[in-house]
């Protein structure tokens, strides 16, 4: 009789390490010391394990729980002192001008300057960990590039490790301090090895192609996208192949295999065309600034490559976990970076679904090969849904199609592209004439995603948190790893299907009757919808960008927006920055009377009423809302002419009003704020008001 699964020990310990990182985070982000609890836990489960594996003879499984213990212990204590020493850092003074230094390890092109991001960080003479991202204007100073150190005076920012309830980014990447150099920056020669190999990838590339495609070539060729327009990260991110972008099997696994080719052809010793294959690939990371997608894929081949030797068995899973448990082991909160998930998430789904996905498709008598590639795409494309869910609000719905048909067209022209860029950097006069033409597939398939209208395509709607949770479980049943009859495999996903659909539509569809009012705020603007049983309104701060709006919308799954309501004093020129489609556009009265857009009409109000809702305009900065009795005040200005209500929402707390609960949008402060607990969602209810975000429960 076969065991149901066969047990992969690096598995269960990458999984331990996991949620152990993931507690330590959550005792970081409430505040809670965890060191000598789990210290006292320890000793006690370390001299049982001891215990047992010497009384008993079970030793193998107590051996296992020793491990899962012991990983999860390390993965929170890592976690939490990650975020400690993060969040301690150099203690900056508000409004005090610092003399600051540091090497330049990344620069990149912004839409109005440049960025650095410096190390070795020095602040009026005193050393500092961590690093610092440097906006740059367009006359900064001194000329400087990677591995330069560079001088400015410029006031300081410490980012805070939580904000919008999520860790952010710069904890992730240790990017402690923001500043900013106007004219006063000065630099002094440096070289950085890798640094100086990315100056002149990018050289070459930007002075032989048009800068969009030079872009797109260098996010190819080094992961780094910071130089891509918004327009065309979306038409890739709609396609559903943005991951062309990010360095990892795909590219590292090709110059792999072009090595080991070459190699044989060779007939090079094994060992040291071993040895050869894991040092360029190696080369090859540093160049690409050891992302973390590329150290996955490439500690991934040097498993595989010492399998080879040893004449073992290589596992892509086993090798996948060795992979997550060295980069989670370095830098613990990797775990939230997107890219990293998004990776790992692919990888693992490929291994696991893959074989079976390609089988059904070759049972119906599809050819091999596009089953294979079918199978791959969509297993891929099944293990990332959940992280693209939750960090983009939807999915692709052309992706399984096209990455079917663009994944092997990419590997050729990132082939012929990394070939020719290698050769123009030794022989410079050949660029101009090989590089326009290695890049003609990419330019094509440029065109195609940005004026195919893939946005059309999306889905959307399904969110994130739980729904992962219930998900990846679901996952383990459509696996070839499982050894269970196909009756139970069944039985199993239809449940899975049934919980999920289940859950969406609870999610989606507020089915208890009443309104729901979900409150957003980012970058100093405010993004409110009204969720009511006849359509959904929108209200927006004239400070709102398209891809804020577009987030909110995507996430809490709103398909039909009925009315847009903006507030400010620019707000029907707003309407056009928004790139939404909506008939019905409320502002206010007091604004100048124009229409800005054809097909368009703006509705100049004081008073007016939608759904069962009356609005009325204060101001032109604020808005009153009647929703089931419950009166919300929404004020966009520093001052507000609302007297009183039941709810305040407000980007500044410096207005006042008279309210029971206040929420603020953009800064720390009133009953509840939006850094400290993210999107705040609001159930009214026969006259009753309910706060119903996650981190949040209770009546108001």
């Amino acid at each position: 009789m076969r065991k149901p699964v066969n047990v992969r020990f690096p598995i269960i310990i990458a999984l331990s390490l996991i949620a152990g990182i993931a507690s330590g985070v959550i005792f970081s982000y409430y505040g809670v010391n965890i060191a000598w609890s789990v210290m006292i836990l320890l000793l006690p489960l370390l001299a049982a394990a001891v215990f047992f594996i010497t009384k008993f003879k079970l030793k193998k499984p107590l051996v296992i729980c020793a491990f899962v213990a012991l990983f999860f212990i390390l993965g929170s204590l890592n976690a939490f002192y990650s975020i400690a020493r993060f969040d301690a850092g150099f203690e900056i003074t508000a409004d005090k001008t610092y003399t600051v230094s540091g090497t330049v390890i990344e620069k990149g092109k912004l839409n109005n300057g440049e960025y650095i991001i410096i190390d070795n960080l020095s602040f009026d003479g005193n050393e500092t960990d961590g690093k610092a991202y440097v906006y740059l204007s367009d006359t900064y100073g001194d000329y400087c590039e990677t591995g330069y150190t560079v001088y400015f005076e410029s006031k300081i920012e410490k980012n805070l490790p939580f904000k919008y309830a999520k860790l952010t980014n710069n904890a992730e990447e240790n990017i402690k301090y923001f500043a900013s150099a106007y004219s006063d920056l000065r630099a002094s020669y440096g070289y950085s090895f890798f640094g100086g190999i990315r100056s002149a990838i990018y050289n070459t590339l930007f002075n032989n192609l048009s800068y969009e495609t030079a872009a797109v070539s260098y996010a190819m060729l080094t992961g780094n996208s910071q130089n891509i327009g918004q327009n065309v990260i979306e038409g890739f991110r709609y396609g559903g192949v943005a991951h062309i972008f990010a360095v990892s099997g795909l590219h590292i696994g090709l110059i792999f295999a072009l090595i080991d080719f070459i190699c044989k052809k060779l007939r090079v010793n094994k060992y040291l065309a071993s040895f050869l294959s894991i040092a360029l690939i190696t080369f090859y990371s540093g160049i690409c600034g050891f992302t973390l997608s590329s150290l996955r894929a490439l500690i991934m081949c040097s498993v595989a490559s010492l399998a080879k030797l040893l004449n073992a068995k290589n596992d892509g899973l086993n090798a996948l976990s060795v992979a997550v448990l060295i980069i989670l082991c370095i830098n613990p909160l990797s775990l939230f970076s997107v890219g990293f998930q998004l990776s790992v998430c692919a990888v693992g789904a490929i291994f696991a679904l893959s074989k079976n996905i390609s089988g059904i498709l070759k049972k119906i008598k599809i050819p091999s090969k596009i089953s294979d590639a079918a199978g791959i795409s969509f297993s891929a494309q099944l293990g990332t849904l959940p992280i693209m869910l939750s960090s983009f609000g939807y999915v692709s719905g052309a992706g399984l199609l096209l990455n079917i048909i663009i994944v092997p067209i990419m590997s050729a022209s990132f082939s012929l592209l990394f070939l020719c860029v290698f050769f123009s950097i030794i022989i410079a006069p050949i660029s101009a004439f090989v590089i326009p033409y290695a890049v003609l597939p990419l330019e094509l398939l440029l065109s195609f995603l940005t004026n195919s209208g893939l946005e059309n395509v999306l889905i959307s709607g399904f969110g994130a948190g739980a729904f992962s949770l219930i998900y990846f479980p679901a996952l383990i049943f459509a696996t070839d790893k499982l050894n269970i009859k196909n009756i139970t495999r069944i039985i199993a996903l239809s449940c899975s299907a049934v919980i999920l659909t289940s859950y969406v539509l609870l999610k989606t569809y507020y089915p208890f009757g009443g309104y729901r009012l979900i409150v957003s705020g980012y970058n100093d603007s405010g993004q409110i919808i009204l969720k009511c049983p006849q359509g959904n309104i929108l209200i927006v701060t004239d400070d709102s960008s398209s891809s804020d709006v577009t987030s909110i919308i995507h996430e809490h799954y709103i398909n039909n927006i009925y009315a847009v309501i903006i507030l400010g004093e620019n707000a029907a020129e707003a309407y056009g920055a928004l790139d939404i489609t909506c008939e019905n556009v409320y502002v206010c009265l007091l604004n100048f009377p124009y229409q800005p857009y054809s097909g368009i009409e703006l509705h100049y109000v004081k008073s007016f009423e939608i759904f069962g809702v009356d609005f009325d305009f204060a101001d032109l900065n604020s808005l009153t809302a009647d929703v089931n009795g419950i009166c919300f005040g929404i004020a966009s200005g520093e001052d507000t002419a609302i007297e009183s209500c039941n709810v305040f929402i407000t980007e500044n707390m410096s207005c006042f009003c008279e309210c029971g609960y206040s929420i603020c949008l953009c800064e720390r402060g009133g009953d509840y704020n939006i850094i400290d607990n993210g999107d705040i969602v609001l159930d009214i209810i026969n006259e009753e008001c309910y706060i119903a975000s996650p981190l949040i429960q209770r009546r108001l």
